[in-house]
């Protein structure tokens, strides 16, 4: 890793449990016998940081096939709802007791939306997107990328380029505290693939 990403303006990403507003939900282990919303099984933010948290946590999860699906009462089923906007969905309508959103989708829900729901727990920060370049990389190499991705932020056609790159903001060096959120999130990562 040699360079942390902001994409769009934002250096780091976490995610976010939602529930209706009035669910008496206020923590994460009230989800005991309840079915949560994740996104999908590729997603940072949409399942391995919910997941992950509630198996850190020590709380006992296992996928379902759908929402109406009965899990044991210390127990709680995920559901892959393969949108964030799916998640939304469910969690309004009732059919599953929670969801988990990244922060950014939370935070642009409409107005109306966030009348509706409450937030109630969330897990760690993590980067949103770093540069990384392969072991044994020529370092003069190395530092000539760093040196021209940092830079990119003096001129109206560097601006253009990096909006254009899936608007990012631009790059910085990885700070110590985003390493080791790194760590946080391989043991997550680790606690997952066990489940």
């Amino acid at each position: 890793m040699v360079l942390r990403r902001w994409k769009k303006g934002s250096p780091e990403i976490w995610s976010t449990f939602i529930a209706p507003k009035g669910s008496g939900l206020t923590s994460i282990e009230d989800l005991a016998g309840k079915v949560l919303a994740v996104e999908e099984p590729y997603s940072t933010s949409g399942f391995l940081l919910p997941v992950g948290t509630l198996v850190q946590r020590g709380l006992t999860v296992t996928q379902v096939d759908s929402t109406n699906a009965t899990v044991g009462p210390n127990e709680i089923g995920y559901f892959f709802s393969w949108d964030e906007e799916n998640t939304v969905g469910l969690v309004l309508r009732g059919k599953v007791s929670a969801g988990a959103l990244s922060n950014e989708d939370y935070n642009k829900l409409p107005t109306g939306l966030m009348n509706d729901l409450g937030t109630f727990d969330r897990t760690i920060a993590v980067p949103r997107q770093l540069v990384s370049v392969r072991p044994g990389l020529n370092q003069e190499i190395v530092a000539r990328v760093r040196g021209l991705l940092i830079g990119l932020n003096g001129t109206p056609e560097s601006l253009l380029l990096m909006e254009r790159l899936k608007n990012t903001a631009k790059f910085d060096p990885v700070p110590l505290e985003a390493e080791n959120s790194l760590k946080d999130l391989q043991n997550l990562m680790d606690l997952v693939v066990k489940e």
